[in-house]
């Protein structure tokens, strides 16, 4: 079979509209657990189409992606992970230096799920601690990438606090020695909340511009959680930037 007959059919270059919320989180999405390197990290998937991976940040699960990820699977194929040490994906010790929960540990683990599941491209989205992750993908695997964009037991609390740990040890090395050096080859959309401390206190674009040469995005209003306070301001620009096209800036 040749090669084309195999790819997924392209998403339609307009959304449909939203689909309106009901009392279950994330209808149709299947469940699984899939292990990578010795790590079992839980995954939820739903549609058909090209595939786009949803990470999700800190202290949240792939559930918070659940205003949006339905609608989004009307014409992508959706993969939605616990980032290892989160939700119900395990919860390993993080080591002496952390590193266990650095980005680059969490990025392998995500592409060895597509991988798994089949795709060896994809799309990724990611907020909070999830977009760093998609961030490290996208600089130690650029092969990979189409586009880029609760603490309740001991086990997750120590999870919690390793991953920061390793925000600002293990990982500030590994961007410190790339700056400069890589670049992210692949289109990047960023989105932010106008009154997240990220939108009150930082010039968001002018943050990611040295990292990412082709870079668009805008400030949305919303707190640090955009897909849960306006899921309509991300569905859009999420589906045409996704689907191959240049998203329409929130106008006010």
């Amino acid at each position: 079979m040749p090669d084309d007959a195999r790819a997924p059919r392209p998403a339609p270059a307009v959304p449909p509209p939203l689909i309106p919320r009901g009392k279950e989180l994330l209808p149709g999405f299947a469940r699984r657990r899939i292990a990578v390197g010795g790590v079992g990290i839980d995954v939820a998937t739903a549609g058909s189409g090209p595939p786009l991976l949803l990470l999700h940040g800190n202290p949240l699960t792939l559930v918070s992606w659940h205003k949006i990820a339905p609608s989004l699977a009307q014409g992508f194929t959706i993969v939605a992970t616990d980032l290892r040490g989160y939700g119900d994906s395990d919860k390993p010790e993080g080591g002496g230096d952390h590193s266990a929960y650095s980005f680059r540990a969490m990025a392998k683990d995500d592409l060895a799920v597509l991988r798994t599941l089949g795709f060896e491209r994809f799309a990724v989205a990611g907020h909070d601690r999830g977009a760093r992750v998609g961030f490290r993908m996208a600089l130690d695997h650029p092969e990979a990438r189409a586009e880029c964009i609760r603490c309740t037991t001991p086990a997750q609390m120590h999870a919690v606090c390793e991953d920061h740990r390793a925000t600002v040890s293990v990982d500030l090395a590994m961007d410190s020695e790339d700056f400069g050096k890589k670049t992210i080859a692949c289109p990047v959309l960023v989105l932010w909340g106008s009154n997240s401390r990220g939108g009150r206190h930082f010039k968001v674009l002018d943050a990611w511009a040295p990292w990412a040469p082709d870079l668009r995005g805008w400030a949305i209003p919303t707190g640090h959680d955009p897909a849960e306070h306006r899921p309509d301001l991300v569905y859009d620009p999420f589906w045409r930037f996704f689907a191959g096209g240049e998203p329409v800036p929130f106008a006010g």
